[in-house]
């Protein structure tokens, strides 16, 4: 059985070319807007476009769906899209970028995991 090398050149190695292939692949993204469901949480939801209305994410389940029509309680989700309302408005480069950058740090801990 063939094993890995080891040892922090090969992980530094490791997550410089891991950012390189998804800045690569997803370079493209950062001025696309938003499909999907995302008219109705992001850019038909006045609850983001405060970062003092993060408290009742946790507890609102109509706060990601302003019609009230549809419960839908994911409270981090909907802080990470205040945060990025704060940063950018509705241009969606940041929602893509921090969206990039969560997913580099899970495979990074999937890596170290």
């Amino acid at each position: 059985m063939h094993r890995l090398p080891e040892g922090p050149i090969f992980t530094c190695l490791f997550l410089v070319v891991l950012a390189f292939g998804i800045i690569g692949a997803y370079s493209g993204s950062f001025d696309v807007g938003f499909p999907f469901d995302d008219f109705q949480g992001i850019v038909n939801n006045p609850a983001i476009r405060s970062l003092g209305n993060v408290p009742r994410f946790f507890t609102d389940p109509y706060a990601m769906y302003p019609e009230r029509g549809q419960p839908d309680l994911r409270p981090v989700l909907l802080a990470t899209y205040a945060l990025n309302y704060r940063i950018s408005g509705l241009g969606p480069w940041s929602y893509h970028a921090l969206n990039l950058l969560l997913h580099f740090i899970a495979a990074v801990l999937v890596f170290v995991g």
